[in-house]
């Protein structure tokens, strides 16, 4: 039967514990209960680099797809953009019609345009505030205490 990664740690746990009951006294048996559950950790980790490898793939694949698709919305969106273009010349030289089921035409909105953003009075600009982590972690390893915001260590696994 085959084992979970789970379940060979805890039988490493347990080699561990048979280990400091004997002293630190390596016997046959220990030896042979290492030999095993290395081996089956070697294997069972070679089925989750497999996977993860193959998921890595997976992603770069999907990511160039959605890269695809986004460069053919695009297309699409420029391509509308010619037709409405069109329709608007028209519009404008011949003033609104039918054509077929739709009626085709302008109407007239209104939009704020900044021409300056610098000479906007401070009560027309909106703020956003967000952590600034680098000046953070600067002042963290300085020796300052930030309220707030403490440094944690990440382990992150590699696959070489």
């Amino acid at each position: 039967m085959k084992k979970k990664l789970y379940e060979i740690k805890q039988e490493y746990v347990q080699i561990g514990q048979m280990l400091e009951d004997y002293d630190g006294e390596m016997t046959e048996e220990l030896d042979e209960l290492l030999k095993i559950n290395q081996n089956e950790l070697e294997e069972k980790s070679l089925g989750y680099i497999v996977m993860i490898k193959e998921r890595e793939s997976n992603i770069e694949m999907l990511k160039n797809e959605v890269k695809r698709l986004q460069n053919l919305i695009k297309k699409e969106e420029r391509e509308k953009e010619f037709f409405r273009y069109g329709l608007q010349e028209a519009v404008n030289m011949y003033g609104s019609y039918k054509a077929g089921t739709f009626r085709v035409g302008t109407r007239t909105t209104y939009a704020v345009s900044i021409t300056d953003e610098e000479a906007l009075d401070p009560n027309f600009l909106r703020l956003k505030y967000e952590p600034n982590k680098t000046a953070i972690k600067e002042a963290i390893d300085a020796g300052q205490e930030v309220n707030g915001a403490v440094i944690v260590e990440n382990k992150n696994l590699y696959i070489k």
